[in-house]
């Protein structure tokens, strides 16, 4: 069990924020998104690609608003197994993404 911190420029594609490590589950405790703009307001999509258990992507968040020179916090879990994938999309490149989570090897359920 190891707390861990990743950070990445967001795009105006959807650009990776962290995966998740095969035989590891992570659990995002926050997500800081901040418009480095003082100037224009951008929107953000957020979401998350659930590769272990095969679903797909899903917005956790889509078209938020973040006025200039602000930032936008989750600061309620987000838990992902391995190979998951949180990703964000920003209207102009004028964002950056961070996360604080915790990453454990992942054990099998009992039935």
């Amino acid at each position: 069990m190891a707390f861990r911190n990743a950070g990445v420029a967001v795009g105006t594609t959807m650009t990776t924020l962290y995966t998740c490590p095969a035989d590891y589950e992570c659990v995002i405790h926050s997500l800081y998104i901040a418009n480095t703009d003082p100037v224009n307001t951008i929107s953000v999509d957020i979401s998350v690609t659930m590769n272990k258990a095969g679903l797909g992507s899903r917005y956790v968040g889509k078209n938020l608003t973040i006025p200039a020179g602000t930032s936008l916090i989750f600061d309620k879990a987000i838990a992902l197994r391995e190979t998951d994938v949180i990703a964000l999309q920003s209207s102009a490149a004028t964002c950056d993404a961070f996360i604080s989570f915790l990453a454990t090897a992942e054990q099998a359920l009992p039935a």
